[in-house]
């Protein structure tokens, strides 16, 4: 099993990122504007999760599966500039990691004791320490990033993944899009496409059918269910580069749904399910399935 394959999708294909409990559907509600922004003296904390389970499609019984959980926290204040828009700081509160292989198992969790202490642990340390800035339109788009934070020893584990600043900006950014950019009445469909970067593996292609399905009844409060499938297409570069390090994939089986909180102007939780195959000369022929999800923990006054 390519292990560099695996760890490439686990953070560059989910485009949003659902355990909420709702009732009381409300489809004849008037036309709602759906539009996300974060608030001015806002800190919010989010669990975002991504799975992935790899299948060689002429051997089914070699299978991996990896989980990953990242909780994060966004402190949220006005542009330096003093122009329309925030500013948001970004940094890594906690991670999962569970890996399961033919052959290897691993499994962290930084909230443990002394989890930071083992080869893993100092592998994650940099993600716990490292923080993005960006800056963010009142469109909703980012203008702007700088990074900071992390340093100290090399990681001992450089065949792993990390988790940091890069992760935090994909947060932000599903938090940000895919929303209609007119008052939409239940039942409404839009279609988002388009085409997105793969940081400096490559880019892909994706098309979105989105469905304003009617509001549910949350905790007292009024969310907007917004449901879509869609498909993506693309290529990345596995290693090198030419075309025999050239991976294409395709994904047709993509559905999910997300509650938008019309009251504070939020997505509060989310949820992706996509199948994808991949083709390469030099890799057998492979089926990728991935899930993400996405929760708002809690959202807070920003400490004085």
């Amino acid at each position: 099993m390519n292990t560099r394959l695996f760890f490439l999708f686990l953070f560059c294909v989910g485009l949003f990122a659902l355990q909420i409990n709702a009732n009381a559907q409300n489809p004849a509600a008037a036309p709602a504007t759906l539009k996300p922004q974060f608030i001015v003296g806002k800190t919010y904390h989010f669990t975002s999760g991504t799975g992935i389970r790899m299948k060689l499609v002429d051997q089914p019984g070699k299978t991996s599966v990896i989980q990953v959980e990242q909780k994060a926290k966004l402190i949220v204040n006005r542009r330096p500039s003093g122009e329309p828009g925030v500013f948001i700081t970004a940094s890594t509160e906690g991670v999962k990691f569970n890996l399961t292989t033919v052959k290897n198992k691993i499994i962290f969790d930084s909230s443990q004791i002394n989890a930071m202490d083992t080869p893993i642990g100092k592998h994650f340390q940099s993600s716990m320490t490292r923080w993005t800035k960006i800056e963010v339109s009142p469109e909703g788009k980012l203008l702007s990033r700088k990074d900071g934070g992390g340093g100290g020893a090399a990681t001992p584990l450089p065949n792993l993944p990390e988790i940091g600043p890069e992760q935090l900006q994909q947060l932000i950014a599903s938090l940000l899009t895919n929303f209609p950019a007119e008052p939409v009445a239940p039942g409404k469909e839009w279609v988002h496409k388009g085409k997105t970067k793969l940081g400096q593996f490559g880019e892909m292609n994706f098309e979105i059918s989105n469905r304003y399905s009617g509001d549910q009844i949350v905790d007292g409060a009024a969310f907007a269910l917004i449901e879509f499938t869609g498909s993506i297409k693309g290529d990345v570069q596995i290693q090198g580069g030419g075309r025999a390090n050239t991976l294409g994939f395709e994904g047709n089986k993509m559905s999910g749904r997300y509650f938008f909180d019309k009251t504070a102007d939020i997505i509060r939780a989310s949820e992706q399910v996509i199948v994808m195959k991949i083709e390469n000369e030099k890799l057998p022929k492979t089926t990728i399935e991935q899930q993400i999800t996405l929760r708002l923990d809690s959202m807070e006054d920003n400490a004085k």
